[in-house]
């Protein structure tokens, strides 16, 4: 049966309270403040909270935010008791994260309708985020099985070549042989890299406090050697494409992981590369307005239409498959906005069928260089 917590400093309300749920065989307990409940609600981890709002030491809305702030009480379902019905007031406790409000005086009928009626609606929820989790994991685990049978493939063949004709092999050859194990490697550990990174973000692992704490000052300019090697890396074709840089305000600085955003541009980059038609660059450019040091990469691609730019950010999925030739578990660009958003970046896309694509990245700038 359910565990709730009943927090109200009146203690003939809140006894009563405790013997109806008793009764209808919930596991209870009860609070006459709000620290102590706070404190209750932070040991027991209960399904649902009914809490009122004016109490000694810490009200109800005090509650309620410092619940919210911690994952592990984030969620838990959280329904006021209050002897005040206007609508400012209990909008107030709804804009904090209230699930439902219980007016004083109520009945017993009243308060466990409304108690059940919660809980379902949490049970309806949870049950929706199981299934949806359970699908990802589902489609993660096909798309990884598919995608790393292609460069396991070369790697073996490469071992198999070496181990049957070692000391039959040329220069040339082993240079060829070679050139295919970077391949195969290359895009091996972009699938690892990009899982990683999909598991520590779906994990909670990598959130906006871990990575202030990992942050440090940027310049573009300095990062798109390695960002532009490494995109040319895991494009799946054209990785020989011509990349235009525009270097105006390259002096700005902004703060951020180095790495994480060396991944996401490279990835966002590597697109831009596998999109674009033979012959036709992309460009990377940066310059500062505004305060912020914005970047964007364009490509003179086939362009996307509203509906496959929203399709295109979902995991797992990829644009114009049934057109062309694609590889990758459709992470990329997916991967690349949650890390830059990690870090506090604003990201937008910009498409027109049969034109192009331009990403455009913004980041708060930390040096003089501002305009």
């Amino acid at each position: 049966m359910a565990k709730l917590l009943v927090i109200d400093d009146e203690q003939p309300i809140l006894e009563e309270v405790l013997d109806w749920l008793h009764y209808e065989g919930f596991e209870t307990c009860g609070e006459t403040n709000g620290r102590s409940g706070l404190q209750a609600a932070q040991d027991q981890q209960p399904d649902l909270i009914v809490c009122d709002i004016t109490m000694p030491e810490m009200d109800g809305y005090s509650v309620l935010m410092e619940l919210r702030k911690h994952p592990a009480t984030a969620k838990i379902p959280f329904m006021f008791l209050t002897a005040r019905a206007d609508k400012p007031f209990m909008r107030h406790g709804m804009e904090l994260g209230a699930d439902d409000y219980l007016t004083k005086p109520f009945t017993r009928a009243e308060l466990l309708s409304a108690i059940r009626g919660r809980l379902q609606r949490h049970q309806q929820i949870n049950d929706l985020h199981r299934n949806e989790f359970e699908s990802f994991k589902l489609k993660l685990v096909r798309m990884v099985t598919h995608q790393l049978k292609t460069p396991l493939m070369s790697v073996t063949f490469v071992r198999d070549v070496i181990e049957r004709q070692y000391d039959q092999l040329d220069q040339d050859q082993i240079r060829d042989l070679l050139e295919t194990l970077r391949g195969g490697t290359d895009r091996l550990e972009h699938l690892v890299q990009q899982t990683v990174y999909m598991a520590q973000i779906e994990g909670g692992i990598l959130t906006s406090e871990f990575v202030q704490q990992t942050s440090a000052p940027i310049h573009l300019w300095h990062m798109i050697p390695a960002v532009v090697d490494l995109a040319r890396r895991i494009a799946y074709r054209n990785g020989d494409a011509r990349i235009i840089v525009d270097q105006r305000d390259a002096d700005a600085s902004f703060i951020g992981d180095t790495a994480m955003l060396k991944h996401a541009i490279a990835e966002l980059v590597g697109n831009a590369i596998s999109f674009s038609p033979d012959q036709m660059p992309v460009t990377i450019s940066q310059w500062v307005s505004d305060g912020y040091v914005w970047i964007s990469v364009f490509d003179h691609g086939m362009g996307m239409s509203k509906q496959e730019t929203d399709q295109a950010q979902q995991a797992f999925e990829q644009v114009h498959r049934e057109r062309m030739e694609q590889q990758g578990l459709g992470l990329g660009l997916t991967i690349a906005r949650q890390l830059i958003e990690l870090n506090d970046g604003l990201f937008e896309i910009g498409s027109t069928s049969g034109k192009g694509t331009q990403i455009t990245m913004g980041f708060r700038a930390s040096n003089a260089g501002l305009k």
